[in-house]
């Protein structure tokens, strides 16, 4: 269990013991699991031992001794998790999924998860459990009745996915998209790149490995890989292309092969995502019709791109954070989004962060996507949203700068009316879905 580490001591914990999974958190400790005391900046783990007892916790692997329960004693909590982790993803014999990407991961995750039902069920990240402690926490809750995992795998630094991978051994990789997520942390835009292409030799071998196509940064760093790319979307020199079809607002819509897909709740910019989980779908042998009806049990992550439609206005939540490249196709979206007059088109726009020295550029490139988009409505909200709105040099009229979240939604839940659409984008410190939530109010 704990190989390439000292012999761990045991202090009560018999021969048997029976695992349910695996928790960091006390607060999120279920019966059966094990709870790894991991030390911490602001707060400890061996802090919590007692408590992930007190919620049914059958042991605890701690780097000090404990009199709380039974517990394992090693140097390193947080490698032994890791080791663990990879040691529960050997005995699983069905496909497991890596999904990486600058924007479009969990949305992705999400749908591969949904499209893959067809071969019985799968475990998938939660949350966003995507570096050192998530995917193993992942890999932990594989089970012998699993018969896939789809696991997102990030980076905030270079060699992470290649770790990440060494542990997951993907025998599936898709490449979302490739931008300028992250780079002030990267130190650059070819470090971001060549962090981002360590997902194409993490890859098993003889497994498949999918880029959208859709995407150009993922389409230039798919030309740079030395071995077989699918390449999904939605042009016609794909490998695995899907067809945009009409939809009402609120609904995403793709044929493939003459089967339609539909997806409600959902904002169509995503299609070739779609693409992405249909091409990974096909290669592990699931029919198309197999795969639709995966789908149709996917529901949107929270914050990612939901639509709800209500007393005729529509709001489309995409607040859970904002890589460049999928702010700049938000506002795309918005305006290419159907209205009858005088139906109006709101934008709520938060901030970017850990954008480095590309920070000037990527605001003023949001600017000016702002300002030729042709957008009724603008809510500039704090200093970052400011920021934005000096590039855009939008009118009083048209561009409001508002102090906080509060503010936006005050603004918003007053003046928004039906025929009306509102989409909000920003970082999940700007708290924008509290804007989207008021506005639904509104009409409820």
């Amino acid at each position: 269990m704990f190989r390439n580490a000292e012999a761990p001591r045991s202090l009560g914990v018999t021969r048997g013991t029976q695992v349910g999974g695996a928790a960091i958190d006390s607060r999120a400790v279920r019966p059966g699991d094990l709870f790894f005391a991991l030390p911490g900046a602001r707060t400890d783990g061996h802090d919590y031992v007692a408590d992930a007892f007190h919620r049914g916790a059958v042991a605890a692997v701690v780097a000090q001794e404990t009199d709380a329960g039974p517990a394992i004693v090693v140097p390193d909590p947080a490698a032994a998790l890791a080791q663990l982790g990879a040691w529960n993803r050997d005995q699983c014999a069905g496909p497991v999924v890596a999904v990486g990407g600058s924007h479009g991961k969990t949305t992705c995750r999400d749908l591969l998860h949904a499209a893959l039902s067809g071969l019985g069920p799968g475990v998938r990240s939660r949350a966003n459990f995507n570096n050192a402690l998530g995917v193993p926490l992942t890999l932990c809750e594989i089970a012998p009745e699993h018969r896939s995992a789809v696991i997102e795998v990030g980076a905030s630094s270079p060699g992470e996915i290649a770790t990440l991978c060494e542990w997951a051994k993907p025998t599936a990789g898709v490449l979302t998209g490739v931008g300028t997520a992250h780079v002030g942390t990267f130190g650059g835009p070819a470090a971001l790149r060549a962090a981002k292409a360590e997902l194409f030799a993490g890859v098993a071998p003889d497994g498949v490995l999918v880029v959208n196509r859709d995407d150009p940064g993922a389409r230039a760093l798919a030309q740079t890989a030395e071995r077989p790319i699918v390449v999904a979307g939605t042009t016609a020199d794909c490998d695995v292309r899907v067809e945009p079809l009409p939809a009402p607002p609120g609904f995403l819509r793709f044929g493939r092969n003459g089967t339609t897909f539909s997806l409600q709740g959902f904002a169509p910019h995503f299609v070739s995502l779609g693409a992405c989980a249909v091409a990974v779908g096909e290669a592990l042998g699931l029919s198309n019709e197999a795969i639709r009806n995966g789908l149709t049990r996917f529901r949107p992550p929270p914050g990612r791109g939901a639509v709800t439609v209500v007393g005729g206005a529509t709001f489309i939540d995409d607040t859970y954070n904002a890589p460049p490249e999928g702010f700049f196709a938000a506002v795309d979206l918005l305006a290419s989004w159907p209205v009858v007059p005088p139906g109006r088109r709101w934008l709520v726009c938060g901030g970017m962060r850990e954008l480095g020295e590309e920070a000037d550029r990527l605001y003023a490139k949001l600017g000016r996507r702002i300002a030729t988009a042709g957008l009724d409505r603008v809510l500039f909200v704090g200093a970052t949203g400011a920021r934005t709105a000096d590039a855009a040099g939008l009118s009083e009229a048209v561009g409001i700068r508002v102090r906080d979240a509060s503010a936006a939604a005050a603004v918003l839940s007053e003046e928004i009316r039906p025929g009306d659409v509102a989409l909000a984008k920003g970082c999940r410190a700007d708290g924008l879905e509290r804007v989207i939530a008021a506005g639904i109010a509104a009409f409820s």
